[in-house]
């Protein structure tokens, strides 16, 4: 989520080419949501990951999801 907020792989790719990357300002996950399809093991290790950086989470999931920070929501 880094990574694809600030392109840090692409600068990175520019600098192995030997050019300087374009200048990118960004996105501030904090004001970010993430929606997580499936609430299993991948699906809350990123509801806790993107909680931790302060982005509104939403989890559809059968099943009862009890993670704190984490809005469950239907797929309708």
């Amino acid at each position: 989520m880094v990574d694809l907020s600030r392109g840090v792989g692409r600068a990175a790719a520019s600098y192995r080419a030997g050019v300087s990357p374009a200048i990118e300002m960004g996105v501030q996950l904090s004001t970010a949501t993430v929606g997580i399809i499936g609430f299993g093991a991948i699906g809350r290790r990123v509801g806790i990951a993107s909680a931790a950086l302060g982005m509104r989470v939403l989890a559809s999931d059968p099943a009862p999801i009890a993670q704190p920070g984490v809005e469950q929501v239907g797929m309708t």
